[in-house]
């Protein structure tokens, strides 16, 4: 699922085999019907720094809701960002840019059911140095 059009195009133009599984929609309320019920995983990469605070829980239990028991999450997410300005939620550019401590997006999922199985800090793949990255992998126990 991706609400860019373009980012679409361009993701089954380097990936043919996209083609027709890659669908239009957005968290939390835009989820396109897909004519599949669950998903044995789910990815959010760099999409969850982008859901205002309000809308978080309703996305959170949007995702639970599509995948399988026993499924696989994995969640990354920016957490320090120095093209954010101190006290700000966005960037130079307008996009909303939430740094929040993974802590709080665990919990968040725990809550949910979900149990916890990985967690690692990394680097920026664009090299940016102002910039690091949390994953999250968790399993969903229902």
């Amino acid at each position: 699922m991706e609400p860019v059009a373009a980012l679409r195009e361009l993701a089954v133009f380097y990936h043919p085999e996209l083609a027709g599984r890659i669908f239009a929609g957005e968290l939390p309320d835009l989820l396109p019907e897909t004519g599949i019920e669950r998903y044995d995983a789910i990815l959010l990469s760099a999409v969850i720094m982008h859901i205002p605070d309000a809308e978080l829980p309703g996305a959170a239990a949007a995702i639970r809701a599509r995948l399988a028991l026993s499924g696989t999450l994995l969640i990354s997410f920016s957490v320090g960002r120095g093209d954010v300005a101190a006290g700000a939620e966005r960037d130079a550019a307008g996009r909303l840019m939430l740094v929040r401590p993974a802590g709080r997006i665990r919990l968040l999922f725990e809550r949910l059911g979900f149990s916890a199985v990985g967690e690692w800090e990394s680097a920026d793949g664009l090299g940016r140095p102002d910039v690091s990255w949390q994953t999250l992998c968790f399993r969903y126990d229902g």
